[in-house]
């Protein structure tokens, strides 16, 4: 018999459901897009904000600025 293997929470996340609005909203603007029924502006306005919101949340959340002093501080006291 094959025992099934379990995922464990850490090695498998569902994404939130802040994320599966944002990819929501994304296909929409997507097939309005091919469509025609959104205008231009929109279809390039909207993603792009949604892409820049994105990333500053990933790139300054709290365990990425820990992240960065701890990287920070290794580099300075090394060339010391």
């Amino acid at each position: 018999m094959d025992k099934e293997k379990i995922i464990s929470d850490t090695e498998y996340k569902l994404i939130t459901k802040k994320k599966q609005k944002i990819y929501i909203v994304l296909v929409i603007i997507f097939f309005c897009g091919v469509f025609e029924i959104l205008p231009e502006q929109v279809i390039a306005i909207v993603p792009a904000i949604l892409f820049i919101w994105e990333t500053c949340e990933l790139f300054f959340n709290k365990n990425a600025i820990a992240g960065y002093r701890l990287w920070f501080k290794k580099k300075n006291t090394r060339n010391k």
